[in-house]
């Protein structure tokens, strides 16, 4: 008895093309000598002199061509290819034919604001720290701590009401609600965080005699397709671990993003014990739009939701003076387990902080 087995096969067509021409923005004569770089396959090509180039043998799937001339804007276009492609590229250049030239002098602004940036990757490199914490860094700027993960920023001594928080450009009030209360801001949100010092804190609103935090989200990228980044941490000291999500696309209809913060850590270790009820839990989310309803009107939505556990070690809480004595003189401190437990029971903290911000531009005139 004898058989045949057959299995189907696919092959996948990478035999598509990509033709363009390459003009000029202001004249639309074509452009000689552009380079062109396709970045997922890096296969390159050079204009000639009607403008014209093609690669070929290019499989269909989505790709970004990066368009670059002496003296021109380089320009990176987006573009799926499921056939073979026809592309109109035009270059802005740096030079520009005037009809006269006016030559004017005014007095050189000095900017007076002192100010330090703690940029997005180091925030992403100190995932597990809170806010308070990252800023600790900044010369002239210092924490003050009621637990494991509970502490405020102090700015040159100032802290609380004396010290405004920005969050995407509103005043975070949480910073008044004394000294048990952290800023309930998620860090992993920001494009950068900016500490303002000196009389450059009269620009912003509030109370900031001690000096401005800004908390500022980025923008959503200008990419037709989906962007993502996934970012894991882990601290040995607790089991502590830290996730983060961020997913984000770009639509003239809708373009939105989102970014997912949890975070989870548990008892802390010393040498030959744990402090009990040391650990946190936060699980955080914001969610970010942006809509042009017109050539003339803008529209951006931001909401966020903030929610933490902290735990405060329970041999710090005293209930008399005779335990307080005892506290100072014992080797081991009160409360103190031989097991590891990830538990959260009191005295502990726990915080909700919803925030929504609804923004719209209109201009009279975007041309002027």
């Amino acid at each position: 008895m004898s058989g045949i087995l057959t299995y189907p096969t696919f092959c996948q067509n990478c035999e598509l093309t990509i033709s363009a021409s390459v003009l000029d923005a202001t004249t639309h004569i074509p452009i000689s000598q552009a380079h062109i770089v396709l970045q997922e396959t890096q296969q390159k090509a050079v204009s000639d002199n009607t403008g014209r180039f093609q690669l070929n043998n290019i499989c269909p799937r989505s790709y970004h061509l990066t368009v670059s001339h002496i003296g021109c804007q380089t320009k990176q276009i987006f573009v799926q290819v499921q056939k073979d492609t026809t592309l109109h590229i035009h270059l802005e250049h740096y030079n520009r034919l005037l009809d006269a030239i006016t030559i004017e002098a005014e007095e050189p602004i000095f900017n007076t604001q002192e100010s330090k940036e703690i940029q997005e990757q180091e925030v992403i490199q100190n995932m597990n720290q809170s806010l308070a914490s990252m800023l600790d860094k900044i010369v002239g700027v210092s924490t003050l701590k009621t637990g494991n993960g509970i502490s405020k920023p102090i700015i040159h001594g100032l802290y609380g009401s004396r010290l405004t928080i920005l969050n995407n450009g509103v005043p975070q009030s949480g910073q008044q609600w004394g000294n048990d209360h952290s800023p309930e801001i998620d860090p992993l949100v920001a494009q950068k965080i900016t500490v303002v010092k000196g009389v450059g804190t009269l620009e912003y609103q509030g109370s900031s005699l001690g000096g401005v935090i800004l908390v500022k989200p980025s923008p959503i990228a200008r990419e037709a397709h989906l962007h993502g980044r996934f970012t894991y941490f882990f601290e040995s000291n607790g089991n502590g671990h830290a996730a983060n999500l961020r997913l984000q696309k770009y639509n003239p209809k809708l373009a939105w993003k989102i970014n997912a913060t949890v975070k989870r850590s548990g008892d802390r270790s010393a040498p030959t014990y744990y402090l009990r009820n040391t650990g946190n839990q936060e699980i955080n989310f914001a969610l970010q739009l942006e809509k042009s309803f017109s050539r003339n009107w803008e529209s951006s939505f931001y909401l966020s939701s903030f929610n933490t556990k902290i735990g405060i070690l329970r041999g710090s809480h005293i209930g008399n003076i005779t335990d307080l004595e005892e506290a100072l003189t014992r080797k081991t401190p009160f409360f103190t387990e031989q097991n590891f437990t990830y538990d959260l029971n009191p005295p502990r903290q726990e915080a909700h902080h919803q925030f929504m911000k609804w923004k719209n531009h209109y201009f009279i005139n975007k041309d002027a």
